[in-house]
């Protein structure tokens, strides 16, 4: 065995109810920031301009960041916390509350588009 191959201990991740979850959340991020990129480009399109582009790295970075952290982080296959878990999935309705009353004006970016109606409806 090398020197290197000494050193070098790879640890297995085993996958649980946890890491299923939090894989879910990813999946739904993915899919949130296709839809807030198509409404991006619509509202640029449209004329809108967009505030503060240089820090959205940094503020993908960050999530993927904080994802990939919980998935390594995480036990397997912890105790549930049932009361922290209601509070997340309601949570998660608000989200999507926002998201579906927002509609084609929500983006993940700081867009503004002179002229348009404010939203009258949702949270």
């Amino acid at each position: 065995m090398s020197a290197a191959g000494r050193f070098v201990k790879i640890r297995t991740m085993t996958l649980g109810w946890a890491h299923a979850v939090i894989i879910l959340v990813a999946l739904q991020r993915l899919a949130v920031l296709v839809y807030a990129n198509r409404n991006t480009r619509v509202l640029i399109a449209r004329g809108a301009r967009e505030a503060g582009a240089g820090h959205y790295p940094l503020f993908i970075l960050l999530h993927g960041g904080w994802l990939i952290a919980m998935l390594v982080m995480t036990q397997p296959n912890p105790t549930p916390r049932w009361a922290w878990l209601a509070v997340f999935a309601v949570c998660q309705g608000f989200r999507g509350w926002v998201l579906m009353h927002l509609g084609r004006y929500w983006t993940t970016r700081m867009i503004t588009l002179d002229g348009a109606p404010p939203v009258g409806t949702g949270p």
